[in-house]
């Protein structure tokens, strides 16, 4: 086997077995500076601040960012959940209503976590048909069709709910020979 492999030198199925591989910081610094060089990537104290500093600040609560538990990415991993108590803390004060702007404003990577609930009723997810109802007994279920489609367009059909329980019990055994008295 050679060292180059190309994309046709593949079979479906075929594995290797690869040395690991640790990514040393220089290396994550090299590659940042070459593919994304912003600040934040490329000098640690300037990265232990950025996120941080900005969103506690909004927060409200911008003492955390000097706090030497958490002024670096080490001191953080140490105890990550005094941080995430203080951060889930601040956050309760408000709802996402009132948190959206607040957070859009700041240059931060962020996105509420939606329940299954909230994504069921998205505006995008329904205007992609994403989603179907199932009639299931009195209630209506929304449920995502399946399987996914790849041309963009959304497969419709008609979801039907699992029979209950017995309900071809006696059709089925009519057919294999048995009465109603069976």
């Amino acid at each position: 086997m050679t060292d180059l492999l190309y994309f046709d030198d593949f079979s479906e199925g075929q594995s290797f077995a690869l040395r690991p591989y640790v990514v040393t910081k220089e290396e994550i610094i090299e590659f940042a500076g070459k593919y994304d060089p912003q600040e934040f990537h490329l000098d640690e104290a300037a990265g232990a601040k950025s996120f941080l500093g900005g969103l506690c600040a909004t927060l409200g609560i911008g003492h955390i960012a000097d706090d030497p538990r958490f002024a670096t990415s080490e001191a953080r991993d140490a105890d990550p959940d005094a941080l995430i108590a203080i951060l889930a803390e601040a956050f309760a004060r408000r709802d996402y209503a009132e948190w959206q702007p607040l957070l859009e404003a700041i240059d931060i990577p962020w996105e509420l976590i939606s329940s299954i609930h909230d994504l069921a009723a998205d505006p995008q997810v329904r205007a992609n048909g994403m989603m179907q109802t199932l009639r299931v007994g009195e209630v209506d279920v929304a449920i995502v069709p399946g399987p996914t489609a790849f041309d963009g367009e959304p497969i419709l059909a008609n979801a039907l709910a699992a029979p209950v329980l017995g309900a071809h019990t006696a059709e089925i055994l009519g057919e294999i020979g048995y009465g109603p008295d069976a």
